[in-house]
């Protein structure tokens, strides 16, 4: 199976481009599912599920038992903080699908701002990355040059909602190290 993703912060066009692929997979008459996390509980105009009504939440007999030529993903990164990764990967694995295209959050702000370990477990399975670039420039500071982390504006290690902004590498560290010192009792770390 082709493996692509999409990776970058919030507001860089990775839904969007799913959206695309979703769209040109069906105009092409193939077979397409559509999957989100469990636990993502946004409800923006921007998710998959304003745009597809046929959009499931993630379970594996959905994807495995159902005969799909194109599989795409949102939120990838929720696997990891809610520990359901090994379970997608294998899931992923066993998929009879041609191809699986898959979009999330790179870099974990609750983790030194580290890329989320599944990134570099698709890597080992040959993953085509695609880098996309952010639509807002630094909440902080206002620079556009190296937007590339999404930092949270909610309650200590709230993974999931709309409580996110982009960040610079040097406001990303000032507002860790700030949140940190708010909140270091509270971090949980993966």
């Amino acid at each position: 199976m082709e493996l692509i993703a999409y990776i970058g912060p919030m507001w860089s066009g990775k839904t969007e481009a799913l959206k695309a692929f979703a769209e040109a997979s069906i105009a092409n008459e193939l077979n397409v599912g559509i999957f989100d996390h469990p636990n993502n509980n946004r409800n923006s105009v921007r998710d998959l599920s304003c745009n597809f009504p046929n959009t499931q939440k993630f379970r594996p007999e959905a994807i495995l038992d159902a005969k799909l030529d194109v599989l795409i993903f949102d939120e990838v990164h929720l696997y990891d903080c809610f520990g359901t990764a090994e379970l997608f990967l294998s899931t992923l694995k066993k998929a009879t699908a041609k191809v699986a295209v898959l979009a999330g959050i790179y870099y974990d702000f609750y983790n030194d701002y580290r890329p989320f370990p599944i990134w570099n477990k698709l890597t080992l399975l040959r993953c085509e990355f695609r880098d996309t670039n952010p639509v807002t420039p630094c909440h902080i500071c206002g620079t556009w040059l190296g937007v590339r982390y999404t930092a949270s504006l909610g309650e200590p290690d709230r993974r999931v909602g709309d409580f996110y902004y982009n960040v610079c590498r040097t406001c990303g560290i000032q507002y860790l190290r700030e949140w940190r010192a708010k909140h270091c009792e509270l971090v949980k770390v993966n």
